[in-house]
């Protein structure tokens, strides 16, 4: 079975110089926002956590490092919000995994500005809670094909299983 769902989007500079330019985007209730601490299988730091909404501009994220920046992004279609409680993920990986966008039945589109010009590295969670056999197919722009992601939870962040790079 497959299905679109991104539960998160970080988005990482690849380049250790530009720190200020990485994000961490959580969707979900502003209760289900990791800890600064938490890094997943990218960067830890300030989490900015979302509802997810269709529509409307999102701005005021905060860089890793807690700083303001002057990134934006703009989420279309998909307007509905999943929200699941998984009892084999805990802690920070609860909150990050345990909600997400549920794209069943249209692609959702993230598209960012304000980002400065250089390599970034996307990292895209898409793991659906207590279904271990759902796919989700997950794409950036500029790469060549999708990926597939979905698997039962091993106790941590697994590329292929919970997240695509």
């Amino acid at each position: 079975m497959r299905r679109g769902v991104v539960c998160v989007l970080a988005v990482g500079l690849a380049a250790s110089t530009a720190h200020a330019q990485s994000i961490n985007i959580n969707f979900g209730p502003p209760t289900a926002t990791p800890a600064a601490t938490y890094a997943a299988a990218g960067l830890a730091g300030s989490w900015n956590t979302i509802a997810g909404t269709a529509g409307p501009d999102y701005h005021g994220f905060v860089s890793i490092d807690g700083t303001p920046n002057s990134i934006d992004m703009t989420q279309s279609p998909t307007t509905t919000l999943l929200d699941a409680a998984d009892p084999s993920v805990t802690g920070d990986d609860a909150k990050l995994l345990d909600n997400g966008l549920d794209t069943t039945g249209a692609e959702t589109c993230l598209m960012f500005s304000g980002f400065e010009p250089g390599t970034y590295e996307v990292l895209i969670y898409a793991w659906t809670p207590n279904q271990p056999s759902v796919l989700s197919r997950t794409r950036q722009d500029e790469a060549p094909s999708t990926k597939d992601v979905g698997g039962a939870w091993t106790g941590q962040q697994v590329e292929g299983v919970t997240y695509a790079r």
